[in-house]
């Protein structure tokens, strides 16, 4: 049985997944236990038709909020990514698989432009999950603060603030 944490006092969450994981609902719910503000990174990278911020913008955006005491942000984008690394104190990776992000993609429906049932665009969410995963693993290692990683829908429905998995 893993360790268990006391999450409850981290201040500054930053949950990572690939497309379809759930990053939005899990940061909705852990920011309404906590009383702490929640951010999804697509609201600050690009707007709702799909289009990218100008260069610079979405940068500022996120480093205005990672400054904040108290937040979650949800979502990872290399340049913003780094922002929120920096001042987490706490990381959670959904690190579903393709198949269950897939579900998630299909249950969300149109989402920045893209479309799940298109399968152009459902062929390169494939493609990038396996990129995201390693991507997701690298930032993972390098957080210094307390983390863990969720692999399947139930552990992410189990999660506790008080008593979760811990670090893994």
């Amino acid at each position: 049985m893993p360790e268990k944490a006391d999450w409850s006092g981290q201040t500054r969450w930053w949950v990572i997944g690939a497309s379809g994981s759930g990053k939005s609902a899990f940061a909705r719910q852990v920011g309404a236990a906590l009383g702490l503000a929640t951010h999804d990174l697509d609201d600050v990278y690009r707007r709702r038709d799909g289009e990218l911020l100008g260069e610079g913008e979405g940068e500022a955006l996120a480093a205005g909020i990672a400054a904040g005491p108290r937040w979650v942000i949800e979502g990872v984008y290399g340049e913003l990514a780094q922002v929120a690394l920096s001042r987490a104190t706490a990381l959670v990776w959904l690190d579903l698989s393709w198949d269950a992000c897939r579900e998630g993609l299909l249950q969300r429906g149109l989402h920045y432009g893209y479309d799940p049932d298109d399968p152009v665009d459902l062929a390169a969410w494939a493609e990038a999950h396996q990129q995201y995963g390693a991507d997701h693993l690298k930032l993972y290692g390098a957080f210094g603060g307390l983390k863990t990683r969720l692999t399947r829908r139930a552990e992410t429905a189990a999660f506790s603030i008080g008593l979760p998995p811990a670090r893994r």
